[in-house]
């Protein structure tokens, strides 16, 4: 049997910063807006190991006067491949029950990551660790593990061939000079590549050489430490207490700042950001190295628990996040979704350290094969129970989804379906027209008594007389538009809205005549097919309510139009809706006027319903796109001559947007007759912020005009799918009402 020596000196303090770290990186990938630097928790990571890895060598080769490769690397083994084999594993069998359409690029991403070259990977692929909209990759995380280990199989050698020669101080100064020519290199590429008004960076992010400073920065502490240690005892022995105090809670304090403030565009980030959390990282181990004291205080034992176990946890907790989406996987609130998943994720990691890892590591001999074939195979049954249950619970839970999402839409999110594939193919049935659900819509129509559907005419006879009195309702009833009316506020905010927002107050029966039951749905009374109104019900004749409140338009000069609202008594409901104007047989369509539009995929969902009735739309928008997609189109359909006077911008859906972003979108379109801005809503973390900006910027803008669809849609769930963002036929019929109505205010000043 080989000799047996600790690899590791004990330091207190360093479990609760692994704990810190890792609960950084699960509230950030939860979504939550107070974990929006929690993606930093990955380089408190790489300080520690770069610390331990270095510590290790540097005392093996103080001992024995060489390092052993072949030691080295089986310990390394022993420490990640199998945990890391059991969440490929686990991950594997869960997809093929809950996600079969992962599969493929699972595969793929296994393969790589079990070559140690994820993160190459991923950034030969362009895939982004940001933006998460549309779904994880399922073993993008292990990003990380390829990283540290491509660190290792070079850093022995250069330890090896520095330490030898000029002992430890040699060795600090070649990591820290490596360490900022990184940090230097790493800001430079990332300025080059446009950051951060583009967030195409996956280079930098991924990177080896580029994100190698965490790494670099514990490997300078490990090689100074102990002689600053040194140094304050022979100097400063009374008040070395104190000094490990203040260091501790000043590196602490910027770790936390770090950590919850540090949003992955801030034009700081690279490469200042991701230095100074490695800094405050090494500041804090420095603590912990002069005083016990202060790493006793984060070696609390549920800290201590969880930093032990921080490893699994890493592991476990990206599949397990990307199986449970709140809203679109499990229907739960984000809170409670967020207790279910750690709940998960600690009981993985938790049977995967007692029963795999802490055996794995030992170098005993006396756990016999048989007893670890008996623990492989416990895990793996746990595996496949934790994998069953989960399913059964997702197959509730999507009858439920499926069945609330069918009273709103008829179709929704298919089990074992791509984000992207969805929304394509939701893109697809509803531009072509295929509305389907308990009440054939507006837009769709149902077919005339020729036989014909209306969808098939040409456009300008599907831009009928009828939806230009639905757009005229809604120009009388300023309320629906989105559009913030004078002395109708109200002064609470929604959840998560900074002050500053002003909220249009709704009325019941102008929001549901105008957009619930618009012209051509059976609850309207009017049919699209005949041009006649059909009451609901012949049971009882319409009563006559009050007619709508007169207000003060915030854009004047718009048309005047009135409406008579109607209340269909149908017991035992009621039905609201509208009369529409009526209209000459021979009239024609209300001219809107040419338009551009620049938006994302809640934009292109609703690209068909705006182009049927809006002939001169031109629309741009694409699935992912961000602020600077949105500015670079801008830009080319400028220089193409092909920008209408009247411009709509949509963004903010996929990431942050920047007040550079938006005032050099704003700057470019100072010419235009109207532009029209429409905030976002999105359960992210940005939405907030993107808000607030769009909130402040754009009235000083003179001829840009804010459409609040955040307001609009509030309190409105009937409106999105299950994901909270992208539109329902109702919602994509009161988004277009928005568009459309504000673009004839628009073209009337």
């Amino acid at each position: 049997m080989k000799a047996t020596y600790s690899t590791t000196q004990r330091i207190a303090g360093i479990d609760g910063l692994r704990a810190i770290a890792v609960i950084a990186v699960m509230v950030f990938h939860a979504d939550y807006d107070v974990g929006r630097g929690g993606y930093l928790g990955v380089d408190v990571f790489f300080v520690i190991s770069g610390f331990l890895i270095t510590g290790i060598l540097l005392r093996e080769l103080r001992r024995d006067g060489a390092i052993s490769f072949a030691d080295f690397f089986e310990r390394r083994a022993r420490r990640i491949l199998p945990a890391m084999l059991a969440v490929i594993g686990g991950t594997a069998l869960a997809c093929q029950l809950l996600r079969p359409d992962a599969l493929p690029a699972l595969g793929n991403d296994a393969i790589a990551s079990l070559l140690m070259l994820a993160n190459w990977h991923f950034v030969l692929n362009g895939i982004s660790y940001f933006e998460k909209f549309e779904g994880y990759r399922m073993l993008e995380h292990f990003w990380s593990l390829a990283l540290e280990e491509q660190f290792y199989m070079a850093w022995p050698l250069v330890v090896l061939a520095i330490a030898t020669r000029w002992g430890r101080s040699g060795l600090g100064f070649i990591s820290a000079t490596l360490a900022l020519a990184s940090a230097a290199w790493m800001g430079w590429l990332a300025y080059s590549l446009g950051f951060p008004e583009s967030m195409d960076i996956n280079r930098v992010y991924f990177g080896t050489d580029t994100h190698a400073v965490g790494l670099l920065v514990g490997a300078a502490l490990a090689c100074s430490g102990s002689r600053i240690k040194a140094y304050v005892r022979k100097h400063h022995q009374p008040r070395r207490e104190a000094m490990a105090c203040l260091l501790a809670i000043g590196s602490v304090t910027g770790a936390l700042f770090l950590l919850t403030q540090l949003a992955e565009n801030h034009p700081l980030l690279y490469p200042l950001g991701f230095v100074a959390t490695s800094l405050c990282s090494a500041g804090l181990m420095l603590a912990f190295i002069l005083s016990q004291r202060c790493g006793k205080v984060f070696d609390l034992q549920p800290m201590k628990w969880i930093g032990e176990r921080s490893y699994g946890i890493y592991l476990w907790h990206w599949p397990v996040f990307a199986l449970t989406r709140p809203g679109l996987d499990i229907d739960l609130p984000q809170d409670q979704a967020f207790l279910l998943r750690c709940a998960i994720t600690f009981t993985l990691a938790a049977l995967s350290y007692d029963l795999l890892e802490t055996p794995m590591l030992s170098r005993s001999t006396s756990i016999p094969t048989v007893k670890r074939q008996r623990i492989a195979l416990f895990v793996l049954s746990t595996a496949v129970v934790a994998g069953l249950s989960v399913f059964v619970i997702q197959t509730e839970q999507a009858e439920s989804l499926s069945q609330r999402d069918s009273l709103v839409q008829g179709s929704d999110a298919l089990p074992g379906e791509s984000r992207r594939a969805e929304m394509q193919s939701m893109f697809q049935r509803y531009n072509l027209g295929s509305w389907r659900g308990g009440a054939q819509e507006t837009h769709a129509g149902p077919e005339t008594q020729s036989g014909s559907n209306p969808v098939s005419a040409p456009a300008s006879e599907r831009q009928s007389s009828d939806w230009s009195a639905f757009v005229a309702s809604a120009i009388a009833n300023r309320t629906d538009l989105g559009i913030k009316r004078t002395g109708e506020t109200v002064s609470t905010l929604p959840a998560g809205m900074s002050p500053g927002f002003t909220q249009t107050a709704p009325r019941a029966s102008a929001r549901e005549a105008v957009i619930d039951q618009g012209p051509g749905s059976p609850a309207s009374g009017y049919s699209a097919a005949s041009g006649q109104n059909s009451p609901v019900s012949q049971a009882s004749p319409p009563i006559q309510s009050t007619p709508p409140v007169q207000t003060t338009p915030l854009i004047q000069g718009s048309p005047p139009s009135q409406t008579t609202p109607l209340i269909q008594a149908s017991p035992p409901s009621l039905s609201i809706t509208t009369t529409p104007q009526a209209t000459p047989s021979n009239s024609r369509p209300t001219a809107y006027g040419a338009i551009t539009l620049f938006g994302d995929s809640v934009l292109l969902g609703a690209r068909g319903l705006i182009e049927r009735h809006m002939t001169e739309a031109n629309v741009h928008a694409e699935v992912g796109w961000q602020a600077s997609d949105v500015l670079n189109t801008i830009q080319r359909v400028r220089e193409s001559g092909e920008l209408h006077p009247i411009v709509l911008i949509h963004l903010g859906t996929n990431g942050y947007v920047t007040e550079k972003q938006l005032r050099t979108i704003l700057d470019m379109l100072k010419d235009r007759q109207r532009v029209l801005v429409v905030n976002t809503r999105v359960p992210k973390r940005w939405m907030a912020a993107n808000n607030a900006l769009i909130d402040a910027v754009v009235p000083t803008y003179r001829n840009a005009v804010l459409i609040d669809w955040f307001g609009l849609s509030d309190t409105r769930p009937e409106y999105f799918v299950a994901d909270g963002v992208h539109l329902t036929s109702s919602g994509m019929r009161a988004f277009v009402t928005a568009v459309t109505s504000n673009t004839l205010i628009a073209q009337a000043r």
